[in-house]
């Protein structure tokens, strides 16, 4: 269970696989599926700076999302305006009980 104090929001947007003609499954970009997830805590990450002959810049943040909540690798995440991806699997993480307590997934998106 997480604190009385995540509050923040995060969207979760998942694109339905759709056959692309030849046989092989892709997102259908056209028609996100797109679900609130409440109840979480948004903690920033650390950044990077690439500077090896372009800008850009690495935006990270770790998201701790209460239990139920449906988020897959495969997933974006939409918080503050910005799309992000998720880095790596979810991890689902039990209680002292044994049930499970709560979810934490990584988010980045690369800018520049």
């Amino acid at each position: 269970m997480l604190p009385s104090f995540a509050r923040q929001a995060v969207a979760r947007v998942r694109y339905p696989m759709v056959d692309d003609g030849h046989g092989n499954l892709t997102p259908n970009l056209d028609q996100p599926d797109e679900q609130t997830v409440e109840g979480c805590s948004v903690q920033p990450g650390a950044s990077a700076e690439v500077l090896a002959g372009r800008d850009a810049a690495l935006i990270q943040f770790t998201v701790y999302a209460p239990a139920h909540a449906d988020v897959l690798a495969s997933d974006s995440v939409r918080y503050n305006g910005a799309l992000f991806s998720i880095d790596g699997e979810p991890a689902r993480w039990p209680s002292a009980t044994g049930t499970l307590d709560h979810v934490v997934f990584l988010l980045k998106r690369w800018e520049g």
